[in-house]
């Protein structure tokens, strides 16, 4: 599915990522929440709720991700794109966006209560990324941020799993 939105549909014709319009942001996060709650434990015999619960979090992680992008890129996208900040309002949308934040937050701590500290730092980290974006805000920073915030839940649940260990050894 990860592969299939960026694949041309025919000669003289976007991909599906590009030729679904605002739908796109959609489609994005259906593949990448496929790709990492369902697709690595099909066949495994886990439960399906809690599957479905993993792939709702992670759908709504790269939907609040998206934001920013849709929101830097609100200049150069065409209007009949009707993209989310041309929808809603970029303002609108950060909000809806740290609403968002904090769902996720309180679903990941609900998952995995002993990652509480990792899931509000993160959360913290993706509010202030929202509050400091803006339309032609320089590519160079949504990239970094937006690329980044997706490994520093990995970063601190490592360093968490490491200092737990520290004070807790087996």
């Amino acid at each position: 599915m990860v592969l299939i939105y960026g694949v041309p549909l025919g000669q003289d014709r976007p991909n599906l990522r590009n030729g679904v319009g605002r739908w796109k942001v959609y489609w994005v996060a259906l593949s990448w929440a496929w790709g990492t709650a369902v697709w690595p434990v099909l066949g495994q015999g886990i439960d399906p709720a809690l599957i479905g619960s993993i792939f709702g979090l992670n759908f709504l992680w790269v939907l609040i991700l998206m934001i920013p992008f849709e929101i830097a890129d609100m200049a150069s996208d065409p209007k009949e794109l009707k993209t989310w900040p041309m929808f809603w309002g970029w303002r609108p949308l950060k909000r809806a966006g740290m609403g968002a934040v904090f769902l996720w937050c309180v679903g990941m701590c609900l998952l995995s209560p002993v990652r509480l500290p990792v899931f509000v730092v993160t959360s913290i980290a993706l509010i202030v990324v929202l509050r400091r974006t803006r339309p032609n805000q320089p590519r160079f920073w949504v990239d970094f941020w937006v690329e980044g915030l997706p490994v520093l839940p990995v970063l601190l649940w490592m360093l968490w799993d490491y200092v737990s260990l520290l004070f807790n050894p087996v």
